[in-house]
């Protein structure tokens, strides 16, 4: 058989001996085989499937001469190839070929599937099932040491996977143009046409992203990370936590961003911090004081916008003098505060005076901000967050540097 399909397949013929040919003997067959092949015939009865590459001379494919009777034409053979079969585990099994156009038994096992989606399913039904998907594993994962920006990318599996069990998709309400489509003045010569009601894998990955978030936050606050940290300052917080670093690829920021539900041209460059390339590097209270940036000393835009004013004034002058104008502005006094506080210190970087080590750049001054904020949270703060878990198991109680 040439065919593709058939390369897979397992083939069986039937045996059918000739009239007046013997089906075996003690020397040969009656047709002047081998004594092997005579035993083979004989070990079989009429009708019985065999392998292909047991096949005995008497049955060689139409066209071709058996050993020992040259000339003489073989017996016609009917051959039906039956496509491969899947089983339980989903991979292809051998198919099989029957000169009778019979199945061979216990062959065909049915490959599991997914019961069929109610009608008019769509991806605003899938999405919470796809955040379930994404948080039964986000543990495990982080439990077997993933973490950072590998902590999102591992839960792309599960979400995938949700989601194509229900592909294709729709939205049943349309989805808004995203910030970059519509700062575009007109489209690329080559770019797609914008359909709002399509689903596509990557609403997938925003929810994994966002599920992995919320997850992430809820941890390094200790409390509803959602209700507590505005979307500015929830993007700092995760920046620090994904990247481990102050600088990091554009376009991943722009997908955390995404997730988080902040504007990054709008609400990150230029307040936050500064796009150079391909690149986005996160300021510490120093730059944005020196860029004029620091946005308004009460957070009332943002809470990075508070801590990062006391950051800068505990570095700048005292802590004394950063804990009165905390309480000047009231800022202390904001329920999202406490929140805000514990996770900036959960996730920048710890400074020399705990590690023994000094490091210098951006990666320094971010380390001085951190310094500077857990003073403030010995002098005035310490009844009312938690102590940050990256001194108590990484460098000691920071409570005896």
């Amino acid at each position: 058989i040439k065919d593709k399909a058939a390369a897979n397949s397992t083939i069986f013929l039937v045996c059918r001996p000739r009239v007046g040919d013997r089906p075996g003997g003690s020397g040969a067959t009656g047709s002047g085989e081998p004594e092997e092949a005579g035993r083979e015939g004989a070990s079989r009865s009429p009708g019985e499937e065999v392998p292909a590459n047991r096949i005995p001379p008497d049955h060689i494919g139409p066209g071709e001469a058996a050993p020992g009777r040259e000339g003489a034409a073989p017996a016609p053979l009917q051959v039906r190839e039956e496509p491969a079969v899947y089983g339980a585990a989903g991979r292809a099994g051998p198919g099989r070929v029957s000169a009778r156009g019979e199945e061979a038994p216990g062959v065909h096992a049915s490959m599991p599937e997914n019961p069929p989606d109610p009608p008019g399913l769509y991806w605003e039904d899938v999405e919470p099932r796809v955040a379930r998907a994404v948080r039964a594993r986000v543990g495990e994962f982080q439990e077997a040491g993933i973490g950072g920006v590998d902590l999102y990318l591992a839960s792309f599996g599960p979400a995938l996977e949700e989601f194509s069990r229900h592909w294709p998709l729709r939205r049943g309400t349309p989805r808004a143009p995203p910030a970059e489509r519509r700062r575009q003045r007109q489209p690329g010569l080559f770019e797609e046409e914008w359909d709002p009601y399509a689903a596509t894998p990557e609403d997938a990955l925003d929810a994994a992203r966002h599920e992995v978030k919320r997850w992430v936050l809820e941890r390094l606050t200790h409390l509803k990370a959602d209700a507590d940290l505005d979307p500015a300052t929830a993007f700092f917080v995760l920046a620090w936590h994904a990247f481990e670093a102050p600088a990091f690829p554009y376009d991943e920021a722009l997908k955390l961003a995404r997730a988080v539900g902040v504007d990054l041209e709008g609400a990150v460059v230029g307040r936050l911090a500064a796009k150079t390339g391909s690149r986005l590097h996160l300021w510490d209270s120093a730059q944005r004081a020196a860029k004029g940036a620091l946005g308004p000393a009460d957070g009332s835009r943002a809470m990075i916008d508070a801590l990062h004013h006391a950051a800068h004034t505990a570095r700048a002058r005292s802590l004394q003098a950063a804990r009165d104008l905390l309480a000047e502005t009231q800022a202390d006094r904001d329920p999202r505060f406490d929140a805000a506080l514990e996770a900036v210190l959960e996730v920048l970087p710890v400074s020399g005076a705990f590690t023994g080590i000094e490091v210098g750049g951006e990666t320094g001054a971010a380390a001085s901000d951190f310094e500077a904020l857990y003073g403030l949270y010995r002098l005035a703060y310490h009844d009312r967050i938690d102590e940050p878990e990256q001194l108590r198991f990484g460098f000691g109680s920071g409570r005896d540097a």
